[in-house]
């Protein structure tokens, strides 16, 4: 699922809020060619990376282990279709969880 709002704030402010509040996630900020994101960590296939740019924060639930991504992006759709039905309902959960804590309406 991916969410698109906007409101205006800096990645490390949402960095430092979801650490303070969510201490049993792993947070880390990172940069990518297309600018900086952060990524949230639950279980190696539970995650969220959020991205701020001009004004429009993107949630996007994902698999944060590099290498369970790369192992069901091997298999094609059919492995990425069974990745994503694994921990459907936890990234889920997640997601509502931190658009919750960051007043986001969408």
């Amino acid at each position: 699922m991916r969410l698109i709002t906007k409101k205006a704030t800096q990645l490390e402010e949402i960095q430092a809020s979801i650490e303070k509040n969510f201490p049993d996630l792993k947070v880390e900020l990172s940069k990518s060619l297309l600018g900086k994101y952060i990524k949230i960590k639950k279980t190696n296939l539970a995650g969220l990376q959020i991205t701020y740019k001009n004004d429009v924060i993107e949630l996007v639930e994902i698999i944060p282990n590099p290498w369970i991504a790369a192992l069901s992006r091997q298999f094609g759709l059919v492995g990425i279709l069974l990745t994503k039905q694994i921990k459907k309902q936890e990234r889920s959960l997640l997601m509502e969880e931190v658009k919750l804590h960051l007043n986001l309406n969408f």
